[in-house]
């Protein structure tokens, strides 16, 4: 066999175990993908964000529940469908409702707690502070609104005295 024949056996040999290198590594490394439980209008609802919401629920709850992870996702789904319905209509909530409402389930979770520096020390354990908190709440309330407001127009809308 001559030299040249030689050398390029070896150099796709060398190819082929480079690639199976990368290969490895890279199956290895990949992070598992989140697969998608459903899709409402250009919304994507993630079966984590389904776990996760259900996990939620759960710890929250006081009482043994009955609820299941399918039931989060057709919540999850109906809340979809409203906000998408909700923006169809160009309807927002109001900053100043926002914020109203905000300040009063500060209020209620603050009156939970002995003094309002034990409540911000919770929150510092929880590793938040009182503005990420709030942040939180805010893009909920919002999204709370908008969804009373389209159920709200929907139902009046049929009812006639």
């Amino acid at each position: 066999m001559n030299l040249c024949g030689k050398f390029k056996r070896r150099k796709m040999k060398n190819i082929y175990i480079t690639l199976l290198i990368v290969l490895l590594c890279t199956t290895l490394l990949a992070e598992e993908v989140d697969e998608i439980a459903a899709v409402v209008g250009n919304e994507t609802i993630l079966k984590s964000e389904v776990k996760g919401f259900y996990e939620q629920w759960m710890s929250a709850s006081q009482q043994p529940s009955n609820i299941t992870q399918d039931d989060i996702l057709q919540m999850l789904i109906n809340e979809k469908l409203i906000l998408e319905k909700a923006k169809q209509e160009g309807i927002v909530a109001q900053d100043a409702e926002i914020e109203m409402r905000l300040e009063q389930v500060i209020n209620n979770l603050q009156a939970q707690f002995s003094s309002p520096e034990q409540f911000l020390l919770a929150l510092q354990n929880e590793g938040l502070t009182l503005e990420e908190l709030k942040e939180q709440y805010r893009e909920e309330i919002s999204k709370q609104i908008i969804k009373e407001t389209i159920v709200n127009q929907e139902v009046f809308s049929k009812v006639s005295i």
